[in-house]
């Protein structure tokens, strides 16, 4: 508990284990921030703080490292409205910003019960009337989405001080050149031959996928049965690693339309995950789990840490679960990217400059660069990320026009089927 102008209780769930929990109290008076700090805490500059939020009359801001719980939210919502003169409202009516921030961001209105994507329209075309003068049921809706912009600017403010970093090292050159699958346009994808050429490629990373025997190893395959890429069908899921690694992983592979196969016969296996990890201790590793099973979190955590790879892994999946009970088990000491849901969260709301709301569970947001008609990777997805301490990493991209617009964009991962031409456009920029 901390006095400002009015007692507010913040309970914060220490998020990463090696981080102090922190509590920030910030209070605007006479211009300038005073400051309440707890465990060391280094805060920004006043100046850039006071720049960045563009704020005058702000006498309360306050902010966490940890979670917010979604009932005390209500609580600093009000009371950055209180904080503001110009953002009180004077009817009943007004937007209630809720959530555990970061998992699931709803904006609930008195709108007749609207749902979430119905209701944001509705209050941000509201919203814009409010802020033109015009009034919503007593009270301008202007003023209740300006007092929710405070909170998101302030929550946004806490993100970036915390965020903890490991995803994008300052120690390397970025952006990075990520072979997909390896360089899987002139080797079989996801193998070992794969990868040697995509180092020998200056790839400064590997994107590979994962899925687990029925005996509990970690196998490096995209597809969950191995009909496409072997000599053998079946799932990976009913093979035993013996069995996984007699397979011929060489064997469909052409690099001319089926003319030739080179590496039939060539005794091309599918690799482990460790091995990976172990032949190439040099590069980042883009792991992406393909399997929902009991233990494969337990399991993928021991091969990175036996591997001593912890500090170079970034786990990702499409599957929320998976990333979830990952994070549960590694305890923060291995980065993450955003599963599908969380992607999705902060596409709609730093559409709408709202992105603050959004709890930092995760180190980089994964994305192509179109999804159906809309276009994905625009400057402002990329500044909303960096704000935030986010990597914005993009797949599959081959085009070495595409692969400019992208960088110049300011995206820090390329994923591409081609390391070599990827290579080659990154020198001409360096």
């Amino acid at each position: 508990m901390y006095e400002t102008h009015e007692k507010v209780e913040i309970r914060v769930v220490k998020q990463e284990p090696r981080t102090k929990q922190q509590t920030i109290v910030k209070s605007w008076r006479r211009g300038e921030y005073r400051r309440c700090e707890s465990n060391d805490t280094k805060l920004y500059e006043n100046r850039l703080l006071q720049e960045r939020a563009g704020l005058r009359r702000v006498s309360n801001a306050i902010a966490t490292a940890g979670r917010i719980e979604s009932r005390k939210f209500d609580d600093i919502l009000q009371l950055a409205i209180k904080a503001s003169p110009s953002a009180r409202a004077s009817g009943g009516a007004g937007a209630v910003a809720r959530g555990d921030i970061g998992l699931q961001y709803r904006l609930y209105s008195r709108l007749g019960g609207a749902r979430p994507l119905n209701t944001l329209s509705k209050i941000r075309q509201s919203g814009n009337e409010g802020l033109r003068g015009g009034s919503t049921n007593g009270g301008g809706w202007g003023k209740w989405i300006l007092a929710a912009m405070v909170a998101s600017l302030v929550c946004s403010l806490a993100v970036a001080v915390f965020y903890r970093g490991d995803a994008r090292s300052p120690d390397e050159d970025w952006p990075i050149n990520f072979a997909h699958r390896g360089a899987s346009l002139r080797a079989p994808e996801n193998t070992l031959e794969a990868f040697r050429l995509a180092a020998e490629s200056q790839a400064g990373g590997l994107e590979l996928d994962v899925h687990m025997t029925s005996d509990g190893s970690l196998i490096v395959m995209h597809d969950d049965v191995v009909d496409r890429t072997t000599d053998e069908s079946g799932a990976v899921r009913d093979m035993m690693l013996s069995e996984v690694r007699s397979l011929d992983a060489g064997y469909y592979f052409s690099p001319d339309g089926g003319s030739s196969y080179p590496y039939r016969g060539q005794g091309v296996r599918v690799p482990e995950l460790g091995e990976v990890l172990r032949e190439f201790p040099g590069l980042r590793v883009n792991i992406d789990v393909k399997e929902d099973r009991p233990g494969v979190e337990e399991a993928l955590l021991k091969t990175i840490s036996d591997s001593d790879a912890e500090d170079r892994v970034l786990v990702v999946s499409e599957m929320a679960s998976i990333v979830d009970r990952f994070r549960e088990v590694s305890e923060g000491r291995v980065s993450t990217g955003a599963s599908r849901r969380e992607t999705e969260s902060f596409y709609l709301l730093s559409g709408l400059r709202l992105e603050g709301f959004l709890r930092p569970s995760y180190d980089a947001l994964q994305v192509p660069v179109e999804y159906g008609e809309r276009e994905v990777i625009t400057s402002r997805f990329v500044e909303a990320a960096h704000s935030r301490g986010e990597r914005v990493d993009v797949w599959t991209v081959d085009d070495p026009e595409e692969m400019t617009r992208l960088l110049d964009l300011g995206v820090d991962v390329i994923m591409t089927n081609r390391p070599e031409v990827l290579a080659e456009v990154l020198r001409g920029r360096r």
